[in-house]
């Protein structure tokens, strides 16, 4: 083996050395991570699944956020703004209370040949108060103004990141196909280069090119597996609908 050989394989070696000292670092920086977001120890051990396959989807037709939990919670207090505003313009109109009295009277003990009844409309309007009442009415109608416009930019904004993560499914997807062949195919390659250099037909250099082609292929495919099914659960999030339930 030629010298130039030797060396080239001891690179090849050192940056398989340095690539796999990154990898053991980040994995253990995220089950770190991981342990803190869901508030346990950050020293505790985590199992590292060693492989990853594509999740089963199929689209629903949901396209749009209108009836997801957190949507339909903006829409209630928008409603409930209303409902205020509403309230607070009926503070300018008089205040109306009906009353009636019935009495029975007699001059013997028992006796209930006698009576007498009064009814009557107690009429309240707080004149001086019209000011506080218009200050108070413009506060809600402010409000509910502001509750309308902040719920169309949710449900929009909603809509525009389901419609993004459908189209991000559609290319992650198109992605994954295009990794998986050219995996397959710098597999191949590598197999038939080996063989070949076995048989002395090829040179070192190119058989440790095609096996870093190969690795790195085999890493964008493991990569594109990940991005599908990452988009796949961020549209199954976004396209999530409430569970209501009526009281009988």
């Amino acid at each position: 083996m030629k010298e130039a050989d030797v060396l080239a394989i001891k690179v090849r070696t050192l940056e398989l050395e340095a690539q796999l000292k990154a990898a053991i670092n980040q994995e253990q920086s995220m089950k770190e991570s991981l342990n803190f977001l869901i508030g346990r120890d950050i020293h505790l051990p985590l199992e590292v699944a060693d492989s990853i396959h594509k999740v089963d989807f199929s689209f629903t037709g949901f396209n749009s956020v209108n009836n997801r939990a957190d949507v339909l919670a903006m829409q209630y207090g928008m409603e409930a703004r209303r409902l205020m505003k509403k309230s607070d313009a009926f503070s300018f109109a008089p205040r109306i209370n009906a009353f009636a009295l019935y009495n029975m009277y007699d001059a013997d003990l028992g006796g209930f040949d006698a009576d007498s009844y009064m009814f009557g409309i107690h009429l309240q309007w707080k004149l001086f108060n019209g000011g506080k009442n218009i200050g108070k009415f413009n506060k809600s109608k402010a409000a509910f103004h502001k509750s309308e416009i902040e719920y169309k930019e949710y449900l929009d904004k909603g809509n525009m990141e389901l419609l993004q993560a459908q189209r991000d499914i559609a290319v992650n997807e198109s992605q994954l196909i295009t990794y998986k062949t050219a995996a397959e195919q710098a597999r191949e390659s590598l197999r038939i280069r080996t063989n070949r250099y076995k048989e002395g037909m090829e040179r070192t250099s190119d058989l440790l090119m095609a096996e870093a082609t190969s690795a790195e292929n085999e890493l964008k495919h493991l990569n594109a597996i990940y991005n599908y099914n990452i988009s796949v659960f961020r549209y199954e999030l976004l396209s999530s609908e409430s569970t209501q339930y009526t009281n009988n």
